[in-house]
């Protein structure tokens, strides 16, 4: 997979749902799969990781024996994080610009945002929100052998 070309897509992504919601008044704000899919991709490609099969338990990736949960958000909020402890060892949170550019969030170990987070009331539909606020406060936290190393 080429970096660039899948920037490239990702901006005429965007700027097709600009022009639906221009047209239409609708919004058409790419989320979702469209994001977490665009998430996933971009980090296995910065770091190296073998995605493992859609809609897998707990974890989206593989670096050897390291399982790591992929986020991403196009949003200013924050992420949703399913369960009560993490299946994955390690958490990557990835915030998508709509020029197809990726900012890490967070790069560490999955335990402390469950901890962090454990206390929150869950959603209906099992989730658990945490702020980017909160991400990049325990990001701080994180040693730098503890974090993927981008390739």
């Amino acid at each position: 997979m080429d970096r660039d070309h899948i920037r490239e897509l990702v901006r005429q992504q965007y700027a097709i749902s600009a022009e639906l919601t221009a047209a239409t008044g609708r919004p058409f704000t790419p989320d979702g799969h469209a994001v977490g899919s665009t998430g996933e991709v971009l980090a296995s490609i910065r770091f190296g990781l073998q995605l493992v099969p859609p809609s897998n338990e707990g974890f989206d990736a593989l670096k050897g024996d390291l399982k790591v949960e992929i986020k991403a958000t196009a949003g200013p909020r924050g992420i949703a994080v399913r369960g009560r402890t993490p299946i994955a060892d390690h958490l990557l949170v990835l915030q998508l610009d709509d020029q197809g550019h990726e900012t890490v969030i967070f790069n560490g170990p999955a335990i402390p945002v469950w901890e962090a987070i454990g206390h929150k009331a869950m959603q209906k539909n099992g989730q658990r929100f945490v702020s980017l606020a909160t991400l990049r406060r325990l990001q701080k936290e994180v040693a730098a052998h503890q974090m993927l190393e981008e390739i």
